[in-house]
């Protein structure tokens, strides 16, 4: 077997030379003592305690509206004309979109979160025949559950 333009040699030295670049740039770029993860908003926190996984969609647009409603609580009243146009306008979406992934979200954590976190905010009100609650139920309950 030939080899027409790189011998093993050849592509084990670049691979060297790669790392050692890449290595070189990112010591060039590193912020001295910054080793720790970001800190996690309030929202974002107790959605991930409630066990909601941070890749869904739903994650951000609540953790968005958990913030707006701290800063304008008068958008819980009204969803669909209030909060849900302006998350869909800051994540380039729509509000049938959002509304549809806050939904997912919250079925997700209800389904396999923090069981005693979820009694904690929602009360005695969490029946599993029931089901989840809706969303304006739960940003109600969260909401109310930083505020304490």
């Amino acid at each position: 077997m030939s080899y027409d333009f790189f011998s093993m040699n050849t592509i084990c030295e670049n691979a060297v030379l790669h790392h050692r670049l890449f290595y070189c740039v990112s010591e060039l770029f590193r912020v001295p003592g910054n080793h720790k993860r970001p800190q996690l908003s309030r929202p974002a926190q107790l959605l991930h305690e409630l066990g909601m996984p941070s890749s869904l969609s739903g994650y951000r647009f609540l953790e968005f509206a958990m913030i707006m409603l701290a800063e304008q609580p008068h958008l819980l009243k009204n969803l669909d004309r209030g909060l849900y146009p302006m998350i869909a306008e800051k994540f380039n979406s729509t509000k049938e979109r959002v509304e549809k992934n806050i939904r997912c979200a919250i079925e997700r954590a209800w389904l396999r979160g923090n069981p005693t976190l979820i009694r904690e905010i929602f009360g005695y009100s969490v029946n599993p025949d029931q089901g989840r609650p809706s969303n304006a139920e739960f940003l109600c309950a969260v909401c109310d559950y930083l505020n304490r």
